[in-house]
């Protein structure tokens, strides 16, 4: 790593184009530097210039980093990837190497659920892929079940979430397929638990209040 930093007089805080400087040398960190002190005399969160430092970091900025560190297919974190500066920073954000893994985690679960289910996602539920398996089935399909199948789909889209089965529609699907995981599954509606959900919906409605504002 570069030894020549800025020295902060009197512990003022560096410039944007200062930290952005400091964040550079701090990509190319090695997690094998020997010389930690001298390091985090420059990059301690707890004063001038680490502290500016990291707060520019979002949370996940810093949880991006951690994934990095965990092997694919793994849980994980292999702290050794990481260099003495991140695994501070994220000791101090995330409360420890144990709550900074299964934010991280979690992290990835919701960013995975994000590619999984787009905004869009209303504009693709359809009976279609149930009715075809309910007739491979041998099932008999009735036009009370395309119905309540349809309801289900309106009710779908004009709520941009997950809908709840009436009981209704619970007894009218009830031969084509009891399980409501299995409706869901087949007409392309999330199935989330309510973390999830509450999740989602914040995201899909941000994603599109960015698409209304961009016109599209």
């Amino acid at each position: 790593m570069e030894k020549k930093f800025r020295r902060i007089e009197g512990g003022l805080p560096p410039s944007f184009s200062e930290i952005g400087a400091y964040r550079r040398q701090l990509v190319r960190l090695s997690p094998k530097e020997a010389d930690t002190a001298k390091i985090m005399q420059i990059y301690n969160p707890g004063k001038e210039p680490g502290r500016s430092i990291y707060a520019s970091f979002t949370d996940a900025e810093l949880l991006e980093i951690v994934l990095l560190a965990i092997p694919a297919g793994q849980k994980a974190v292999c702290w050794e990837r990481l260099n003495v500066v991140y695994t501070a920073y994220l000791e101090v954000r995330f409360g420890g190497r144990q709550k900074t893994a299964e934010k991280a985690l979690a992290y990835q679960h919701y960013r995975e659920l994000e590619l999984l289910w787009p905004p869009d996602w209303p504009e693709r539920v359809s009976p279609e892929r149930l009715l075809q398996w309910g007739e491979r089935r041998g099932t008999a399909i009735t036009e009370e079940m395309r119905e309540a199948l349809l309801g289900i789909c309106e009710r779908a889209k004009k709520a941009c979430e997950p809908p709840t089965l009436t009981k209704t529609e619970r007894e009218k699907l009830r031969k084509l397929a009891a399980d409501s995981n299995i409706i869901f599954s087949k007409m392309n509606i999330p199935l989330l638990s309510k973390n999830e959900l509450k999740y989602l919906k914040n995201y899909w409605r941000q994603q599109r209040a960015i698409a209304k504002l961009w016109g599209e």
